[in-house]
């Protein structure tokens, strides 16, 4: 880890005096910070100097008694243990007064100038990210979002901890202090050249265990497609694995392989690499449920709440399975 220069606090009569002149700005502040985990793009956010960012930010310190945020060369800005207890209730308590002095003021996304930062799981980013960004360019110019892939490990710390809004991942069944919106089912679809592979679509399971077979995106043996093998006592040669969905196309064009993915990736490859050919797996594989999670201050968010909107239809479409018919009614309105 990178090193980490220390900010020396002195609590005594500045402290005291810094009690008496509290104001939302060290909130904002604070918060963009943490988000943003840089003190020249928490400036950019809120549309101030770095300098003014930079006194705000010996103000809370001094007020706090607690250096806040560590400055790393490789991390940036980290947050200490006092600015992680302080998130929730600091964010809170920004949101509860926004709704106070604005009532049921609505979200206006032709006029508001905000910047939003989206946590998915990997593989959506490419299968929502432009869907999302032709929206905001139709419907919101000023309004941005920046991308982030998270793993479901690390999503909701992301999120509790501010960094992230808006995160999509696998539902959890565990306690959570996090705000979840069921989206939908996720099944897997195999992604191939059916010309090179020489096999006819829909793919059946004998000339699916016949091709060779390239793993994605930290995909595991113990899988679920693995353990759907398994369960019908067969299993398949797995011939090479990559990092990134990004890079499984081009593993597969023009190669005899196959590859098993969550249908919203296998269609976001095909849509850009028009070798590439959709099978339904020939196996069935457990779907996985997944949902849109925020923290719960969120809901009272009106920009939050118009976000989600978007992304939930986006990732709605995503999920649909081009080989079943769309129920009536269903789609983006």
């Amino acid at each position: 880890m990178g090193t980490m220069n220390a900010v020396h606090i002195n609590p005594g009569v500045d402290r005291a005096s810094s009690r008496r002149r509290i104001d939302l700005n060290l909130a904002l502040t604070f918060l963009a910070i943490l988000r943003e985990g840089s003190v020249s793009q928490a400036a950019d956010h809120l549309s101030l100097t770095q300098s003014a960012v930079s006194a705000s930010l010996r103000r809370l310190r001094l007020l706090c008694g607690d250096e806040l945020f560590i400055r790393s060369r490789r991390d940036g800005m980290v947050p200490t243990r006092r600015a992680l207890a302080m998130a929730e209730p600091v964010a809170e308590a920004v949101g509860l007064l926004r709704q106070a002095m604005l009532g049921d003021a609505r979200f206006d996304p032709r006029r508001a100038r905000r910047q939003f930062v989206l946590g998915l799981v990997a593989g959506l980013e490419s299968a929502v990210g432009p869907a999302i960004l032709r929206r905001l360019l139709d419907f919101a110019p000023q309004v941005s979002v920046r991308f982030r892939e998270c793993s479901d490990a690390e999503l909701p710390a992301l999120i509790e901890s501010r960094a992230v809004e808006i995160g999509v991942g696998t539902l959890s069944s565990r306690p959570t202090r996090l705000h979840q919106d069921m989206l939908g089912s996720v099944r897997f679809a195999c992604i191939l050249d059916a010309e090179a592979c020489g096999v006819c679509l829909p793919l059946d399971l004998e000339s699916y265990l016949a091709l060779p077979h390239v793993l994605a995106s930290g995909a595991r043996r113990d899988g679920p497609v693995d353990l759907a093998l398994r369960a019908i006592g067969r299993e398949r040669r797995v011939a090479s694995a990559v990092t990134h969905f990004s890079a499984l196309p081009a593993f597969l064009i023009g190669m005899r392989a196959v590859g098993t993915v969550p249908i919203y990736a296998a269609r976001s490859m095909a849509a850009v690499s028009p070798a590439l050919s959709l099978s339904e797996a020939p196996v069935a594989i457990p779907a996985l449920q997944i949902a849109l999670m925020t923290n719960r201050d969120g809901v009272a968010d009106p920009g939050v709440v118009w976000l989600k909107e978007v992304v939930a239809e986006e990732i709605r479409m995503a999920l649909c399975l081009p080989w079943e018919a769309a129920p009536a009614g269903d789609g983006a309105s």
